[in-house]
């Protein structure tokens, strides 16, 4: 199991099975960390009936577990009839990997997605004709597999399925769960993990340890967890946001005639008379001694170049022409 036997070990000489069981069972240690040359001893036992994951340590007997892969960073997943709890639940476990990775999540509400979440129990039939018609890692009721996905593969129209023992205990919230419950939360993204094409690490901090640790929360991904996944995926890429278009300060206001100390030029014409500062320029009647605020002598005069500063004379020739 979990790929410490060999799948023909029924078909081992009785003489040579003691030391194939033996053989697993120091690969068990080996791979925790357990004490022990390779005998069921109590803390082996123990270990061995904790909660974990149904996804093989060992892929084949042997070997471990390589990496794959999907061939693209947009992927779309889908809760068979899960409720909205259940659906921010699974969300929060694809924001996990999503916010660490080059990759983006897009939830169906059909089962046409490339990731299928489904509750199952016992024996059950997969979701999708491509994947096989009957799942071949069966549960076992209450306690030992909580859930089990599949490796992403080349083969045309594959779907990774996520299949959650619905006879467990479930905590269903992101948030910290009791003792006697199992955190869907940190399951999902276990989960989903393998989906992803990461198999389980031998870390206790790793998010993708076979082990359901006793309390976890917050959930995060710990380094080993956020370099595999980048190694398949990528960095996040970061959602630069548009470059704007400087926009030049705006003109100085204009100042009121009567509070300068002094004007550039004076021009009386035709009853009025024209005073310049700088770029502005006050008419004001002479018979009722009144003025409006100022106007850019520009808007008057199309002939002004864009950048000049101010008008050091102006008068009018005998011909009538303005000249400034």
């Amino acid at each position: 199991k979990y790929g410490y036997l060999p799948k023909d070990v029924d078909a081992v000489p009785a003489q040579r099975r003691n030391d194939v069981f033996r053989k697993a069972f120091k690969d068990f240690q080996n791979y925790y960390d357990l004490p022990g040359d390779g005998t069921p001893n109590n803390e082996t036992l123990q270990f061995m009936s904790k909660p974990r994951c149904g996804f093989r340590d060992i892929l084949k007997h042997g070997t471990k577990a390589s990496l794959s892969k999907w061939p693209k960073t947009h992927l779309t997943w889908h809760f068979h009839l899960a409720d909205e709890t259940e659906l921010s639940t699974a969300q929060a476990a694809f924001d996990l990997w999503s916010q660490h990775s080059a990759l983006t999540f897009e939830r169906f509400e059909t089962p046409n997605a490339d990731i299928i979440i489904s509750w199952r129990r016992l024996h059950y039939n997969t979701n999708t004709k491509v994947n096989g018609a009957l799942c071949s890692d069966k549960f076992d009721g209450p306690g030992d597999v909580l859930a089990h996905a599949s490796l992403p593969t080349d083969q045309a129209g594959f779907v990774s399925e996520v299949h959650v023992d619905g006879d467990e205990p479930w905590h269903i919230y992101v948030n910290k769960h009791p003792a006697d419950k199992f955190s869907l939360h940190y399951t999902l993204t276990h989960e989903i993990g393998h989906s992803l094409g990461l198999v389980h690490n031998r870390r206790k901090t790793s998010v993708m340890f076979a082990i359901q640790p006793d309390q976890q929360y917050p959930l995060k991904l710990d380094q080993n967890d956020i370099a595999d996944i980048q190694r398949l995926y990528g960095e996040k890429i970061p959602n630069n946001p548009p470059r704007r278009t400087p926009v030049p300060p705006p003109p100085p206001p204009s100042p009121d005639l009567c509070s300068l100390d002094r004007v550039n030029e004076i021009l009386i014409l035709k009853n009025q008379m024209y005073i310049s500062y700088k770029r502005d320029v006050w008419s004001i009647d002479l018979d009722g001694r009144t003025y409006n605020g100022p106007l850019a002598l520009s808007n008057h005069m199309s002939f002004l170049h864009d950048n000049y500063t101010r008008v050091t004379a102006a008068y009018q020739s005998p011909s009538g022409d303005l000249v400034v």
